[in-house]
């Protein structure tokens, strides 16, 4: 009988082993009808319960071994198998009572604190076996990740980075150094390890957030090929086919919008492909294509409020405000707290002196950025400039401390117009001189280090570089000729399209594109153009002037004054007319509304246009007698070469403004009636510039009454 028990024992072991767990299971029971206190047989069934889910029969062949034989084995086993049932608290009260802590414990113990959320109890059980050096890959990964949920995530890539010694081949542990790289915004770390993810598995996911990562570091052309990676593999992925189309609009929005089409193609009722196109064109300020995606949008699904707000915004901007009007009023019956079709209708409203009906709708609103400003306005559209201060002053003390109210409400009246003559307050001028400080452009901030902030310049190597936009340098560049005798060298970093320009004018001045690299052992002091205005001028009040600081390429006057577009006995006229859509939305003007100067017989129109204007404009300049110099003009020498052949130029607030200005060229400047705040509260003149006249809104939006000041002027 003992040997044929032992040799029945061996065979359900082997078939145990061997996977043939009901061959086993018929064995066991045989053998525990023999001898049902045979603790080994127990503890074996006990196994196979457990790997065949039998949980409950496993606890309890598992317990009848313990109280037998206080084998801890027998424990650990029922621990792993409330694991299993995810009774984690119950699970850990088994391991904590158990007094031999050996290390697969240790591991069981704290992979369930990890369950619980009780990350700091795991933590410190997988650093007792990191200091016992009994921590393998999985325990460092496991550490990292208690880390990670700590929110210290130098330590957590420190452990990450030990799993990854020890394996390095793991798909979690090199997904894991990535996130965290991520997180830390080390964003080409980041890519490396994901780029090993990728080599190991060949997941879409990865490759998505490859591209996202190219995207956050502006390189477009590595994160669309990963977005495409992603489209090979998963040819329907919609934040992939999205997240081309956006980085494509950020550089070449025509091939954004081809792109959108192809798709739109193939899915005509996809809302999220369409909304992309919606926005795509608003950036490019197409406001008819705007119209016709935003109707289809709104066919799609008439009673999304989202969409009827794209058609509504729409009309509001091609000045259609009955249509507008109509449809915010349409969203209101939808989503009456809409916040958007609240403030916009009550800016048609006060558009159209119905002020108590404006003023009604927005002051619900009050608590929101919108429509405070939207509420400035309409009081400043109807002058009620006393009770805009009070009530501003009142509603920002809400808001914020009393302190902060009145300085936010200080700074807002600047802005509006309420305060003196300039457009922002002294306290306001003087924090322009730390701006430097909090640049947001990358490739600027190891300038900071050396940033001139009024220390003694004489002698010293000064660095003056681009923060800003092209107007900027131009307007500050006066501030160069101030500095240039107390410095033994100056070194002017320019966008690439003013180089040549800078270059001629600066002959005596070392003159770098803003492509050329600077070593910092070129220069002692760093100063943005921006800051030269502070840096000079102390306060408002010490602002200098200056005019005919810059003047045009001798060469190139000649050489554009012979070209045939230029062979004329009229007056030869320039004209600005639209900016950047996300800097100059107030500035621009639609040609369209521009078309009575057109009607002038003594007068040749040249436009200076050189970015992509609005379609609709892109029409109108086909049949109007406007010739365009876009063709001829490669950079701002160009510019200045043609502006020199120019009896007048005239413009929206933008670099060329400030170019012709600088050059001491015939100008009249179109301000909106809430102007930059350089141009102060003057209405006619500028200090910046002699040659400069200023024509601004009497009221906002009102660009007609402006431009027929302008033909009076014109027709004497």
């Amino acid at each position: 009988m003992d040997d044929n028990y032992s040799k029945l024992t061996d065979i359900a072991y082997k078939l145990h082993t061997a996977g043939k767990f009901k061959e086993a299971e018929n064995i066991y029971k045989k053998l525990l009808t023999y001898n049902s206190e045979d603790v080994n047989i127990l503890y074996l069934y006990g196994q196979l319960n457990m790997t065949l889910k039998n949980y409950d029969i496993a606890i309890e062949l598992f317990q009848k071994v313990y109280n037998k034989t206080n084998f801890e084995e027998a424990k650990i086993c029922i621990a792993k198998i409330h694991e299993a049932k995810r009774d984690w608290e119950k699970s850990l009260q088994i391991l904590n009572s158990i007094d031999n802590k050996t290390k697969e414990i240790k591991k069981l113990t704290a992979i369930n604190y990890m369950k619980i959320n009780d990350y700091i109890a795991a933590y410190n059980l997988y650093k007792e076996l990191v200091d016992s050096k009994e921590a393998d890959s999985a325990d460092y990964y496991n550490m990292s990740l208690c880390c990670c949920k700590s929110d210290n995530y130098e330590e957590a890539l420190n452990f990450a980075l030990n799993a990854y010694k020890l394996k390095n081949d793991d798909i979690d542990i090199i997904m894991n150094i990535a996130a965290i790289y991520e997180h830390l915004s080390k964003f080409k770390e980041a890519i490396i390890y994901f780029n090993k993810a990728a080599n190991i598995v060949n997941n879409p996911e990865i490759f998505y957030r490859i591209g996202c990562l190219y995207k956050k570091i502006q390189e477009y052309t590595n994160a669309i090929e990963y977005f495409y990676k992603v489209l090979e593999i998963d040819a329907g992925h919609k934040m992939a086919i999205l997240n081309i189309a956006n980085t494509y609009s950020l550089f070449n929005k025509a091939k954004a919008i081809e792109y959108l089409k192809s798709y739109n193609s193939i899915f005509p009722e996809d809302d999220d492909i369409l909304t992309s196109m919606y926005f795509t064109y608003l950036k490019m300020m197409d406001y008819k294509n705007c119209l016709e995606t935003s109707k289809k949008l709104m066919e799609l699904n008439p009673l999304e409020s989202s969409f009827i707000v794209f058609c509504a915004d729409t009309y509001n901007s091609l000045y259609e405000y009955e249509k507008a009007e109509e449809l915010y009023k349409k969203v209101l019956e939808i989503e009456p707290d809409n916040l958007t079709a609240n403030v916009q209708l009550a800016n048609i409203y006060s558009q159209k002196n119905m002020t108590e009906e404006a003023v009604k709708i927005i002051k619900p609103y009050l608590y929101y950025e919108d429509a405070k400003k939207a509420y400035a306005y309409i009081l400043m559209r109807n002058k009620v400039i006393d009770g805009a201060k009070e009530t501003l002053y009142s509603m920002l003390t809400e808001v914020w401390t009393k302190e902060e109210g009145k300085k936010n409400a200080q700074k807002l009246f600047y802005h509006l117009g309420i305060g003196d003559k300039y457009g922002i307050s002294e306290e306001e001028f003087t924090q322009y001189e730390k701006q430097m400080k909090f640049t947001s452009i990358v490739k600027y901030k190891k300038y900071l280090e050396k940033a001139w902030k009024n220390q003694n310049i004489d002698g010293k190597r000064l660095l003056v570089f681009s923060q800003h936009g092209a107007g900027d340098i131009i307007m500050f560049l006066r501030y160069v000729n101030d500095i240039k005798d107390k410095v033994s060298k100056i070194i002017l970093q320019v966008p690439v399209s003013l180089f040549e320009l800078i270059k001629y004018n600066y002959p005596d001045l070392v003159v770098k594109s803003e492509k050329d690299i600077i070593d910092e052992s070129e220069y002692d002091y760093a100063v943005s153009f921006f800051c030269l205005l502070c840096t000079v001028c102390k306060s408002l009040k010490e602002i200098k002037y200056s005019s005919g600081y810059l003047k045009a390429d001798d060469k190139l006057v000649k050489e554009k004054s012979k070209l045939p577009v230029m062979k004329t006995d009229k007056k030869k006229v320039g004209i600005y007319w639209q900016g950047n859509p996300t800097v100059f939305i107030n500035r621009s003007i639609k040609l369209s509304r521009l078309s009575s100067l057109f009607k002038l017989n003594n007068i040749q129109l040249y436009s200076f246009q050189i970015s992509n204007v609005d379609f609709e404009s892109e029409n109108l300049k086909k049949n109007l007698n406007l010739i365009d110099l876009k063709p001829y003009i490669n950079n701002y020498a160009d510019t200045a070469a043609f502006l020199k052949n120019m009896d007048l130029l005239i413009t929206i607030d933008t670099s060329i403004a400030n170019l012709a200005g600088a050059m001491g060229i015939n100008t009249y400047l179109l301000l909106p009636y809430y102007a930059e705040w350089r141009w102060f509260y003057d209405t006619k003149t500028t200090p910046w510039y002699d040659s400069i006249r200023i024509f601004k809104q009497n009221k906002p939006d009102d660009w007609e009454e402006v431009i027929e000041r302008v033909i009076n002027e014109l027709k004497l």
